[in-house]
């Protein structure tokens, strides 16, 4: 996959997030985190990735938004307030991960 260079464009920004919350293919959902987590990490990215984490239907993107998160070292009430807030809180495997990853929880 090609590297996004950093770009400070807050068009591509605001559609790179609103693909993420809103397309209904996963793929492309996915490849929207990917291209924001290359993006500095700035409290819009951190915001997109908690609302995901909180919402997505998917496991797979809510555990790649919850490992990014924590590898930016994101405040662990907020990633346990997504987590608690979510539709899936039960989910074993989001569990788990912020069990092991992040510290705090």
């Amino acid at each position: 996959m090609a590297v996004v260079p950093q770009l400070r464009d807050p068009r591509l920004e605001e559609a790179l997030v609103y693909t993420l919350h809103n397309d209904p293919n996963q793929v492309v959902r996915l490849k929207a985190m990917t291209a924001l987590e290359q993006q500095t990490f700035d409290s819009t990215v951190k915001d997109a990735l908690l609302i995901t984490l909180k919402n997505d239907p998917a496991v797979q993107l809510r555990l790649k938004a919850l490992e990014a998160l924590s590898s930016q070292a994101v405040e662990a009430d907020a990633i346990w307030q997504a987590i608690r807030s979510s539709d899936q809180e039960g989910n074993p495997a989001v569990v788990q991960y912020a069990a092991e990853h992040v510290k705090g929880l």
